[in-house]
């Protein structure tokens, strides 16, 4: 992997990006949105967008680029020159390797995981931090979703597929998608 210019590589190999916006440390925001992305050119854009329409906007966004060949991470430079974006370079490693790595970066009381080819509504964040900040003994918050096909037309529900009252949570079989720290 060749870093971006201006890339600090630290000692695991992984190259660390500060978005040249940001002035100064944010303090820590209530939500990391977590992103790992490997080729993500066709969708990252759209993922992105969505959590920056998200109602509850106290969040910085953690992407690890793990080792993409596309045009991807310049998609992502260009277009969103938010100070909350930080990125994360690394040579391909996998999704095993990355979450991890986006967790390390991590500042917020919750982590929330997109992939680089979902959408989220924008009451997302605000809704399942409002439950989880309900009930502080939640460790995890999950929700069901809509399935779309690769041109954005919804074609069902994950409960449609899944009994979701009945989904197993315990490793390696939980799929992670807000984690409260801690």
């Amino acid at each position: 992997m060749r870093p971006t210019p201006g890339l600090r590589v630290l000692p695991t190999g992984a190259a660390f990006v500060w978005n040249p916006l940001l002035e100064r440390p944010l303090s820590n925001p209530t939500v990391t949105v977590a992103i790992c992305m490997h080729n993500g050119s066709r969708y990252i854009a759209e993922t992105l967008d969505s959590v920056f329409a998200q109602t509850l906007q106290d969040f910085e966004i953690v992407l690890v680029d793990d080792g993409s060949t596309d045009n991807s991470i310049e998609i992502v430079q260009n277009r969103f020159k938010d100070h909350r974006l930080r990125i994360v370079q690394q040579r391909q490693q996998t999704l095993r390797v990355a979450r991890p790595v986006v967790v390390a970066h991590a500042r917020g009381e919750f982590i929330a995981f997109i992939d680089h080819d979902d959408v989220w509504l924008p009451e997302k964040l605000e809704r399942q931090t409002a439950v989880a900040s309900a009930e502080p003994e939640t460790a995890l918050v999950f929700s069901n979703c809509f399935l779309i096909d690769a041109s954005g037309r919804t074609i069902g529900k994950a409960s449609d597929q899944h009994n979701l009252a009945a989904v197993d949570l315990t490793p390696p079989h939980g799929h992670l998608e807000l984690l409260r720290r801690g």
